[in-house]
């Protein structure tokens, strides 16, 4: 096994472990002489890729490095809900005898390229000294209908084996805002 992570620092906290080897590097540039089984993209990474050169990148990334029948699984934002269910505002509080923490989440759509950027503001407050700080960070995530990832498989030598609801292999509907895309490369 191999993990690809394009962090430094988060490539320095990963755990070592025996039969994976981790590589600093991305979906658009990595290039190994190895070929795999499968490449697998968990947690909504193909929902960063917001630009279409992006994701052709990231496709053509999958499928050099993986032999005829070889699978490329990935979950991302599923259009169709995004559309029905519609991102709303969200706060989150939690506590613990060390801490405060408030996170409040605003997203912004962008309905004609299919984004929605949500901005967490935090409130971390400090119990023992009442000292406060307070950030933000935004991440903008593209969301996807089944037919532009068949077109997408397609352009880059897939086939779509399954998709359905992330976790619980439901049939995606407009409830289901991760979906599992499970494609073979032909």
């Amino acid at each position: 096994m191999t993990g690809v992570e394009p962090s430094a620092d988060m490539l320095e906290r990963a755990d070592p472990h025996p039969r994976v080897t981790y590589l600093r590097g991305d979906t658009a540039s990595t290039n190994l002489p190895d070929r795999f089984d499968a490449v697998l993209a968990l947690f909504h990474v193909m929902s960063y890729h917001t630009e279409l050169s992006d994701l052709h990148a990231f496709f053509e990334t999958a499928s050099r490095h993986l032999a005829t029948g070889g699978l490329f699984a990935f979950d991302v934002w599923y259009a169709p809900a995004v559309h029905s269910l519609v991102p709303e505002g969200r706060t989150l509080e939690k506590a613990n005898s060390i801490l405060s923490v408030s996170r409040t989440a605003t997203p912004t759509e962008d309905i004609p390229r299919s984004l929605v950027t949500v901005t967490y503001d935090y409130a971390v407050t400090n119990r023992a000294n009442a000292e406060n700080t307070k950030f933000s960070e935004s991440h903008t995530m593209r969301h996807f209908t089944q037919t532009e990832i068949e077109l997408l498989a397609h352009r880059h030598g897939f086939e779509l084996v399954e998709s359905c609801e992330f976790m619980s292999r439901a049939t995606p509907s407009r409830e289901t805002w991760g979906v599992w895309f499970t494609l073979r490369k032909i």
